[in-house]
């Protein structure tokens, strides 16, 4: 573990490995430790921790709890992940801004919101399909706006085929221009409570605009 200090915000950095590669591990993981550097579009206030994308041209923000972190990545999707953690004893909450593009398997011509809402449900039943008919219930559907975006939002649980447990997944759909962008938060449905669903609407309505 690592702890430093910048501009009066405390860090922390962790790394972690298996015993039997710890040795190794422990050079690696100081070598990126000394590395480490700040992007200048992530910032962070008391209780926010904000980032900015200028390709996409969009902000948004998840609230600061026990730790958040926001991870911008190199390929184009994700184009974003961010985690926020409750408390000791929770999971860390998983949100994904990503772009979604026509695909061969699902040819649809992403020109609308309902374009985009169709892909989305088109994907959820070919996702069913995958996990061998395991029902998905879907407990909201609807359309609404986000910060002047006309957006869908949709809330359902579905089998993880990798764990065999059933996830419960937030996500919400929007055009910005001629980019279709989808926000998706997602938790073990054992876990998932009020609480936690309060906490995903409250990231999804965070996402706006850049002026």
């Amino acid at each position: 573990e690592m702890y430093l200090q910048k501009d009066g915000v405390n860090y922390i950095v962790t790394g972690r490995a298996l015993p039997e590669v710890s040795s190794q591990f422990s050079v690696e993981a100081l070598t990126s430790m000394k590395s480490l550097k700040f992007i200048e579009n992530l910032s962070i206030s008391e209780d926010q921790l904000t980032y900015e994308n200028s390709e996409f041209n969009f902000k948004i923000c998840q609230p600061v709890k026990l730790q958040a972190t926001i991870k911008e990545n190199a390929s184009d999707n994700p184009i974003c992940t961010m985690l926020v953690q409750n408390d000791e004893s929770g999971m860390p909450l998983e949100t994904l801004v990503a772009t979604v593009k026509s695909s061969p398997i699902i040819p649809i011509k992403l020109d609308s919101l309902n374009s985009l809402e169709q892909m989305v449900k088109s994907e959820i039943q070919m996702l069913q399909m995958y996990t061998g008919g395991h029902s998905v219930a879907m407990s909201r559907d609807k359309k609404l706006k986000i910060n002047g975006f006309d957006a869908f939002q949709i809330v359902y649980s579905m089998l993880d085929p990798m764990t065999g447990e059933n996830l419960v997944i937030h996500q919400t759909g929007l055009m910005m221009g001629e980019n279709a962008v989808i926000l998706k938060s997602y938790i073990y449905q054992q876990v998932y409570n009020d609480k936690i669903g309060k906490l995903f609407d409250e990231i999804h309505s965070n996402f706006v605009a850049k002026k």
